[in-house]
């Protein structure tokens, strides 16, 4: 399988479909205009898309697995080149509507991708793969607006409303060629093609779980409240330019192409030096109080220059919170809820999405054209508050980011046997030894392999996970970068295998003991070990109470377990 030729055909579809996105989008309410929409008629149009949208996505994701990956993706590009061509004869308002929504249901290109980039790669590669689509359709997004301005042309009074769908369905049409040629299909064999049916993904008795750590429900309502505001605003600032400046769609284009660069340069280049200096809790709320100051400016923007500057704090800082608002929810989580608290934080940000525009075109006819960005920027100071008791008071600050590090530290040194500064195979075999020499075991003795395995399994478990140069040792820069971003539960799988020597499944207050003699820690722990963590007094200590008291060692103060041996 030709790696790069795969990359390259994805992200040819990444970008197609964005570029496709960002052609029309700037241009729909002119389309709508045309026709004599209210304000409110143009915002459901944005409503439309993302509501089909999110009726869709499950289907969608379903049907990658049941059909493949490669026939749902030229589904998708074919149905992008229908629909634009349907728009480019659109006569009348119900066809917008109609050409909105079969768009909305046919939008799954971007999900095939990351299914794909998922399929082919492995886990250090990833993040590398998901990197390059995301890279082609934040370009995407950049092109298409400039691309629709040059073909809507100047004349705000003669646009030309056919050239721009047209051309987006010539390019859907390129795209669709080159993978119907180039890519094949990477749907795993052991993915069955019937598949059971689905229960409800969200009962509400798991929701109240996912959300039940903080700081997890202050930081979905971020998810709500900052695409409702970016989103309504998307949606009324074409109609709000018109009639502010008289422009037409290639003025408004070139609006969203500025808009589109600052984004990509903020994401590209500043994301990370601005995290690494200040902390994410703090950017958090520093970007919401900018994006709330942006948003309050716009309509007192009567030039150009203020209204570009208003742009620029708008783009800026939005394009900031959405990465940071995501990393900070998987640290507030547990790793095996993660996948399911991102599901639920893209099914809150859909709803705003449909919210939004709704009542953006609301105010806009029945309050005033300024209405709308006011309310948006009254959303983000709500979301600036709740950031602010994000950055002052939950695990998630700077001030618990640098002691959750210092205990990282701590476990490892720990781990650190020989204290050379490095985690290395021998650090392992060394604590063999140790347990070895305390429980009198003969090396090649029925007990001693059984405990070796167990312990270089260990050993074997973390370079794969945190050695992220392959140089065979974990220095304390990797063991941060890995453990700083989640104490995973690939590593407790691994840590309570360490522990559980004799390999059944059950943790003896004797191995907590043996642990703690192999890595010379004050065996009076064990006594406090077994009062409060051997619930049945049996003399056991249930697994999942192991990974609990993991995951208080990482996010919480409560003495239990390792954190009274880490403290």
């Amino acid at each position: 399988m030709n790696t790069k030729k795969i990359y390259f055909t994805l992200g040819l579809g990444a970008l197609i479909d964005h570029i496709g996105f960002g052609i029309i989008i700037p241009l729909m309410p002119f389309y709508a205009l045309k026709f004599g929409a209210s304000a409110i008629t143009i915002t459901l149009l944005f409503s439309t898309y993302s509501l089909m949208q999110f009726l869709f996505l499950p289907l969608w994701s379903r049907m990658i697995d049941r059909i493949g990956r490669r026939p749902m993706l030229l589904l998708s590009l074919s149905g992008g080149i229908v629909a634009y061509l349907w728009l480019s004869m659109a006569n009348s308002l119900w066809m917008l509507f109609a050409c909105r929504a079969f768009e909305g249901m046919m939008t799954g290109s971007f999900l095939v991708a990351m299914v794909y980039v998922a399929d082919i790669t492995t886990n250090e590669t990833r993040a590398k793969g998901m990197g390059i689509i995301g890279t082609a359709a934040m370009l995407g997004i950049c092109f298409g607006p400039a691309i629709g301005g040059m073909l809507v042309g100047a004349d705000p009074q003669n646009p030309n409303f056919i050239l721009p769908p047209l051309f987006a369905a010539g390019f859907s049409l390129f795209g669709l060629i080159v993978t119907w040629f180039t890519l094949p299909e990477s749907k795993p064999s052991h993915i069955p093609t019937k598949l059971p049916a689905q229960k409800h993904p969200f009962s509400i008795t798991e929701i109240k779980d996912i959300l039940s750590p903080p700081p997890t429900h202050l930081l979905m309502l971020l998810f709500f409240a900052i695409p409702f505001a970016m989103v309504g605003t998307h949606s009324i600032l074409a109609i709000w330019i018109q009639k502010q400046f008289n422009w037409g769609g290639q003025q408004v284009a070139f609006i969203f192409l500025f808009w589109g660069v600052v984004a990509c340069i903020s994401s590209a280049f500043l994301i990370a030096p601005l995290n690494k200096k200040f902390g994410e809790a703090n950017i958090l709320f520093s970007m919401s109080v900018l994006l709330c100051f942006g948003l309050f400016l716009i309509p007192f923007s009567n030039n150009t220059p203020l209204l570009l500057g208003s742009i620029l704090l708008v783009s800026f800082s939005s394009s900031i919170l959405k990465p940071l608002m995501s990393s900070m929810l998987c640290q507030s989580v547990g790793a095996l809820r993660q996948s399911r608290i991102l599901g639920f934080s893209e099914t809150i940000i859909i709803v705003a999405m449909v919210v939004s525009p709704i009542w953006g075109g609301f105010l806009f006819g029945t309050v005033g054209p300024s209405w709308p960005f006011w309310s948006s920027s009254m959303m983000v100071f709500i979301a600036s508050c709740v950031a602010w008791q994000v950055a002052t008071t939950s695990r998630l600050s700077t001030a618990s980011f640098k002691h959750r590090q210092r205990k990282m530290m701590r476990l490892f040194n720990l781990m650190d046997h020989d204290k050379n500064g490095f985690i290395e195979p021998l650090d392992f075999e060394q604590a063999v030894k140790t347990i070895a020499d305390i429980n009198g075991l003969q090396i090649g003795s029925p007990d001693y392999w059984l405990i070796h395995s167990f312990w270089t399994g260990l050993g074997e478990k973390l370079q794969t996970l945190v050695d992220t140069d392959g140089d065979g040792r974990i220095t304390p820069d990797e063991w941060q970068e890995y453990m700083s971003k989640r104490l995973d539960s690939d590593f407790a799988d691994a840590f309570l295998k360490m522990i559980d020597s004799d390999g059944t499944g059950k943790i003896d207050i004797s191995e907590i003991k043996m642990f703690y003699q192999a890595y010379k820690i004050n065996t009076n722990q064990a006594k406090f070990s077994e009062e409060n963590s051997d619930i049945d007094q049996d003399g056991h200590i249930p697994p999942e109470e192991i990974k609990k008291c993991l995951e208080q060692f990482m996010y919480r103060d409560e003495t239990k377990v390792f954190v009274e041996i880490f403290q």
